[in-house]
């Protein structure tokens, strides 16, 4: 009973820093931002298309092209930066809670073809926002915001796969340094089984390959020290984390690595016995989840009390969708196909003529 209150407890107590974070980045003035925010307008205008690939070219959403390893999702960066953008330091709370942008598709008026066009006008011209996202908390804002006083959106780019280098190189070095060689092996044939090298291209999926490293290295670190039953408060934390900071792209890897390699040090030091391994694995999952999930429903929580109205409306036909409640071949066949989707773009699958003769070499 008292570790399901402290849980509560904790649980409480990050909502309202997570919230407190936000608002204090919604107060820094917008124009502080705008030079970087009209240079990242154009670096997106440069190439003026919702999805492209760096091999091959290929450009919208369209079905699984080769190259689908290399997409850049624009549109996803333009969300980002445009909601960034609207931040109001007059109205931090409501504007963080609502997370107001403007959109162009739907204005009869401008009839834009894509969010680039939109977040330009934006920046250009401070149209009045048309849209809404609560359904996410958005908390890569409490980085990007401040970073755009200082980079634009390709600098915060190179910035963030610097940081991603340092926090691999680190977690690799950590493991074969402490005598874990076949782990480190592993690590290292899964980030170029994801071509991690193109995951800074698009600024959506930074966050979460950045928070995976950070509580893998903490997360080893801990089985090291023989202080394993505290990585159910990491990982309940890390969900917390992962609902955050993520616009829903790829959270699992923040519980399903730093567990992975858990276990395996684990049983390989036969710290603990495989009953108990497995039991502490399950408690993590869980707590995970109920850190996930708890966290994303809070911030419609949050927002239907402080602005006392039913926020379901706002978010129901998103999770939906989400779910695959409206696809065609029904949410079962949709959830398979979403995993041959994942599996396609794997090294070296996603590279097109040039798979064949790599999958020979390798």
């Amino acid at each position: 009973m008292k570790s399901i209150i402290k849980y509560f407890m904790l649980f409480f107590v990050m909502i309202a820093l997570m919230t407190a974070t936000l608002v204090l980045v919604a107060k820094i003035p917008r124009s502080l931002i705008q030079m970087h925010s009209e240079e990242s307008a154009q670096q997106l205008m440069k190439r003026d298309t919702a999805y492209y690939n760096l091999i091959g070219g290929a450009s919208g959403r369209g079905v699984l092209r080769a190259g689908d390893c290399s997409k850049v999702d624009q549109t996803a960066d333009s969300y980002l930066l445009s909601i960034a953008y609207y931040l109001d330091p007059a109205h931090p709370l409501e504007s963080v809670l609502w997370a107001r942008y403007y959109e162009g598709r739907e204005d009869t008026e401008a009839l834009l073809k894509n969010m680039n066009e939109s977040y330009s006008r934006s920046v250009k011209e401070q149209t009045p926002t048309n849209k809404q996202y609560l359904r996410y908390w958005h908390g890569s804002l409490i980085f990007v915001r401040p970073l755009l006083m200082v980079f634009n959106l390709n600098q915060i780019k190179v910035l963030s796969g610097v940081v991603i280098v340092v926090l691999l190189i680190l977690l690799l070095r950590l493991l074969v340094k402490a005598g874990y060689r076949t782990e480190a092996i592993c690590v290292a044939i899964s980030m170029i089984s994801v071509s991690v090298w193109f995951v800074p291209v698009s600024l959506e999926y930074v966050w979460m390959f950045i928070l995976m490293l950070i509580v893998a290295i903490v997360a080893v670190r801990m089985v090291m020290n023989e202080k394993q039953r505290q990585l159910l408060l990491l990982l309940f934390l890390t969900g917390m984390a992962a609902a955050y900071l993520d616009f829903f792209t790829t959270e699992t890897i923040t519980l399903l690595i730093p567990l992975l390699l858990a276990i395996r040090i684990l049983y390989r030091d036969k710290k603990q016995n495989d009953g108990e391994i497995w039991k502490l694995a399950i408690k993590c999952i869980l707590l995970w989840g109920i850190g996930y999930v708890g966290c994303w429903v809070a911030k419609w929580g949050v927002a239907a009390i402080v602005f006392q109205t039913n926020t379901i409306p706002f978010v129901q036909n998103r999770v939906l969708v989400h779910l695959g409640a409206y696809d065609e071949h029904g949410p079962m066949l949709g959830m398979v196909g979403a995993v041959l989707r994942n599996l396609s773009p794997l090294f070296p699958f996603g590279y097109g003529a040039i798979a064949a003769p790599l999958s020979l070499l390798l």
